[in-house]
């Protein structure tokens, strides 16, 4: 009986020990996303406020929340784990375009190696995702 206690007593505590799934991987190269070029179905550029909205709805598919906007650009964060994770990055558009840019995280693994900016890959699919929501929603 004893020992049962002990082995359980020592499962729970290796448990309590364990990584979260995010912390568990190695840091991949952070993806720099390219400028996007959009157009309507009609081949004309949609216009800065079409790209905004798109942007904002797009977001919140996959619950990324506006943080900030303005003129030309829309801080967006994504929050995972009840806020022990967070992803910040900047979408700035206009009449034509809008690209996603890395400003800040927490928890994510962030550095720089060998000048490389490093992340927890699963950051690199959050903002493909983020930026095919985006093209998705300017289809609508």
């Amino acid at each position: 009986m004893k020992k049962l206690l002990i082995s359980a007593m020592m499962a729970a505590a290796l448990g309590a020990a364990a990584p979260s799934a995010l912390a568990a991987r190695s840091p991949a190269p952070l993806l720099e996303q390219e400028r996007v070029t959009v157009t309507n179905a009609a081949g004309k550029a949609p216009g800065a406020d079409a790209i905004k909205e798109a942007i904002i709805r797009g977001g919140a598919k996959r619950t990324w929340q506006v943080r900030e906007e303005k003129p030309g650009e829309v801080l967006l964060v994504l929050d995972k784990q009840n806020g022990k994770h967070e992803a910040v990055v900047s979408v700035t558009y206009d009449d034509a375009s809008f690209q996603i840019k890395y400003v800040s995280s927490r928890d994510l693994l962030w550095g720089m190696k060998d000048g490389v900016a490093q992340i927890h890959p699963l950051y690199n699919g959050w903002v493909i995702n983020l930026g095919k929501d985006i093209q998705e929603e300017l289809r609508r």
